[in-house]
């Protein structure tokens, strides 16, 4: 999707909210966050658990010396006191900053750090978001119901919808971030299987029968597979359309085979068509419709950790915000 533009006014005030003391303080906290994860106890662990491996590695080869011949007997005890010491003071070191990462975990729940998600869903991003749409409103607890859209998603092992955007606009156009992944390497062998996108939902404008789910296929060694898709569930049935393309591209299921007919027009599966390349996902149900999108863009979901946050930009941020909005309001110009 191509990127959306700050106008000069979004940007000087922007700027005027990363200076104003509010947010000053909002973004110390999510700083502050980040001691929960990152325990500076760590890189101690690591040294001295490294000097008591080399000790381990250097007094068999120091007593082979000596038994050679090679090494004096006056170096090798020399040598043999430091090593000793070495491995005493690791020791030490080993059960000192276990003593201090359970102080400072003790100490941090008596101060009560700020978390992470907390702060960036609630104290972030809703002075952002007010900016840029002041009718819409940003809730960082909510989220769209997993339930609704998940059969529209790839399988993932782990779900996690992040704030709910409502635009206020006639339609009920809402967004959610959704980031998902899975324990295993990807396509590429490397990483995790992951997915980041948002989910858009709106009202239908009409009562529709049942369920239906269009979801894109993918091609593997020239043959068609499910993309990752769940398969027919639920009273679900698979059904083609008199378009090649479509079927091609996209599993069709549906609970009640009439209204799915009646809701794909030649110009709705048109417009699917268009939409290939953007491997968009739909569900309807329950009079609403959800469209399944992979931005590869973190939108409302919190940085993971201390250096992603330092990489953190609010303009760029924001322009991601203006631009996903803006994908959302034309896709649902359709329905």
């Amino acid at each position: 999707m191509p990127q959306m533009e700050l106008t000069k006014e979004e940007q000087q005030k922007l700027r005027e909210l990363w200076t104003f003391p509010k947010f000053k303080k909002a973004r110390k906290a999510m700083k502050r966050s980040f001691y929960y994860k990152d325990n500076p106890m760590v890189p101690f662990f690591v040294l001295f658990s490294g000097l008591l491996f080399l000790c381990v590695f250097v007094l068999p080869i120091l007593i082979t010396l000596k038994e050679q011949s090679i090494l004096p007997l006056s170096t090798f005890l020399l040598y043999q006191k430091i090593v000793f010491g070495i491995v005493i003071a690791s020791f030490l070191g080993i059960v000192g900053a276990f003593i201090l990462a359970v102080l400072c975990s003790l100490i941090f729940k008596i101060i009560k750090l700020p978390e992470t998600e907390e702060t960036y869903l609630n104290r972030i991003l809703p002075p952002m978001i007010n900016i840029l749409f002041p009718d819409a409103e940003f809730a960082g607890n909510e989220a769209l119901p997993l339930h609704a859209f998940k059969k529209a998603v790839p399988i993932f092992s782990y779900y996690f919808p992040y704030g709910l955007l409502d635009l206020q606009e006639q339609n009920g156009l809402k967004i959610t971030d959704l980031y998902a992944y899975s324990p295993q390497k990807g396509k590429d062998r490397k990483g995790l299987y992951e997915f980041y996108g948002q989910i858009y939902t709106l009202q239908y404008h009409s009562h529709f029968e049942g369920q239906l789910r269009i979801v894109p296929t993918e091609k593997v060694w020239g043959k068609e597979t499910n993309g990752g898709h769940f398969p027919a569930c639920d009273g679900e049935k698979k059904i083609d359309v008199e378009d090649i393309t479509h079927n091609e591209h996209y599993n069709i299921f549906c609970t009640d085979e009439q209204a799915a007919r009646k809701f794909l027009t030649p110009t709705m599966i048109s417009w699917f068509d268009r939409q290939i390349s953007s491997g968009l996902g739909f569900s309807l149900n329950d009079d609403r419709i959800y469209l399944i999108v992979k931005s590869d863009l973190a939108l409302f979901t919190p940085p993971k950790n201390k250096k992603a946050w330092k990489k953190w930009n609010m303009e760029k941020t924001a322009r991601s915000i203006k631009t996903v909005v803006a994908s959302a309001r034309e896709l649902a110009e359709m329905f």
